[in-house]
């Protein structure tokens, strides 16, 4: 049997170990054993570093193969996707250099690096970087310093008026808009209470449990399951899925558990595993073999949010279930769900990583309502 491999190097003279394998072959899953592997679709390689350390493992893990180093031949590689994380890309995308005039692109810029070494979660970086950059481009002949309140409340209008905003969108700018000038420009805190539309509480939307039940079991792939599955059972968000790796989850102790690291806020929490799943997760893994990630896309890296939301989508559509649901309202139904059983609201609050109270609460206007024996006056109208 023999592997092949190729050396790979980048503009800035980063080197890696190129190694060539076929979907379905055992190379294939040797190759995912490996330290630091990487999928790199652009040149079809697998990249490992090129270290004396990930050289030797290597070489221990196809101990059995004879490995063919292609000598004559150095694959130039313009960036490679191993050295850069989900929030640098993101925000790759949305630096508009030939829209932004000098001054806009470096505060574009400040901002970006700010929040990057706050390490903020990359979906609030695209969120701000976008709301920032649509901003600065309204004041064209304005240094972005000199920005003051006025102007932003002249935006705020010319946004209501001209593009019809809804008000989470209002706040979202709002919030992006003081991130900058307060943390990046040091600018003293200034309120823009005055600014901001008046409370909004949208009833979130959820499953029954007729519909959970439904959904859960309509997938045929046990990978998608398990990922409808554990979503609801945790009550986890989507970016918490993906990110979920193997050894978060723990099974084999007495009362099982799954690790939430880093999540929204920087804070880790604990969630009780059912133990009606494991019998289940213990099948997934025992077929799909993932090596880091606990669900992994096709290359061995994380899964894909747009997967998840497909299958979702494939469910609701096929178990004729609410239209209006989305892979977060499984996570609406688990909090739901947990208080019509009589789960503390505090205790769900823990669960959910809410960091106030009153976003908790927010379920209990449904299932006080799903809960009162209340009867309308027209029940008794005798028509």
């Amino acid at each position: 049997m023999k592997i092949i491999v190729k050396k790979v190097s980048t503009k800035n003279t980063q080197i890696f170990i190129g190694v060539v394998t076929h979907p379905k072959s055992k190379e294939y899953e040797l190759i995912k054993k490996c330290k630091d592997v990487k999928w790199n679709n652009s040149i079809k390689l697998w990249l490992l570093p090129y270290t004396t350390g990930h050289w030797t493992e290597f070489k221990n893990i196809f101990k059995e193969y004879a490995i063919e180093i292609v000598k004559d031949e150095t694959i130039l590689l313009e960036q490679t996707s191993t050295q850069r994380t989900d929030s640098t890309k993101i925000l790759e995308k949305i630096m508009p250099e030939r829209t932004l005039n000098e001054d806009q692109y470096e505060a574009l810029l400040k901002l970006k690096q700010f929040m990057l070494i706050k390490r903020n979660q990359p979906s609030t970086m695209k969120t701000y970087c976008s709301h920032f950059i649509e901003f600065v481009l309204y004041f064209q002949t304005k240094k972005v310093e000199d920005i003051s309140i006025i102007d932003i409340r002249n935006y705020m209008l010319y946004k209501i008026k001209e593009h019809s905003i809804k008000e989470r969108t209002q706040n979202s700018i709002i919030n992006a808009i003081k991130y900058y000038y307060e943390n990046v420009e040091k600018r003293e805190r200034f309120i823009l209470s005055e600014l901001r539309p008046n409370n909004v509480q949208d009833l979130p939307d959820y499953f029954t449990e007729e519909e959970i039940a439904l959904i859960l079991t309509n997938p045929k792939n046990i990978k998608h399951q398990i990922i409808l599955r554990i979503i609801y059972s945790c009550g986890l968000r989507l970016g918490e899925m993906i990110r979920l790796k193997i050894d978060d989850i723990k099974m084999d102790t007495e009362r099982p558990f799954i690790k939430i690291k880093q999540s929204k806020g920087k804070k880790d929490r604990i969630l009780p595993l059912s133990e009606k799943l494991i019998p289940k997760i213990k099948e997934y893994l025992h077929s799909f073999k993932p090596k880091y990630w606990f669900i992994e896309g096709q290359d061995g890296g994380k899964y894909s949010d747009r997967s998840i939301q497909s299958i979702l989508r494939k469910a609701v559509q096929e178990t004729g279930s609410n239209p209006e649901g989305t892979v977060h309202t499984l996570r609406h139904s688990y909090a739901t769900h947990s208080l019509l059983q009589g789960t503390d609201v505090f205790q769900i609050q823990k669960l959910l990583g809410h960091n106030d109270i009153k976003t908790t609460k927010i379920y209990t206007h449904i299932t006080e309502v799903m809960k009162n024996k209340y009867k309308s006056p027209y029940d008794r109208l005798d028509i």
